[in-house]
């Protein structure tokens, strides 16, 4: 078992990222919702990042510019919405801490 999570000690709430391995190691077990549960921006991020490796997969095989085809996205819009569902997440992550098992 690793070390206490210092965030955690000092301040007595999680950190933003708590849950968050956690959580990304149960989606790649094929438990989401379990994922979703521990950490919702955790589950978010993992997705993510395997429907990104898919992506660059296909793109390396089949000589696709994936770069061209992502340069369209509402970037400023996306990135608003990560940075919120992140706060959320660590909200949520709180309120089940204050709460207790």
């Amino acid at each position: 078992m690793g070390t206490p999570c210092q965030f955690l000690e000092k301040r007595d709430i999680p950190c933003p990222s708590c849950g968050m391995t956690t959580a990304f190691a149960l989606l790649m077990h094929g438990r989401p919702l379990a994922a979703l549960v521990c950490q919702p921006f955790g589950l978010f991020v993992a997705a993510g990042c395997t429907i990104m490796m898919a992506l660059f997969l296909v793109g390396l095989l089949s000589g696709c510019r994936i770069k061209a085809r992502l340069s369209g996205a509402h970037w400023k819009w996306g990135l608003t919405m990560v940075f919120a569902g992140g706060v959320a997440s660590w909200l949520y992550k709180i309120v089940v801490w204050r709460l207790g098992p």
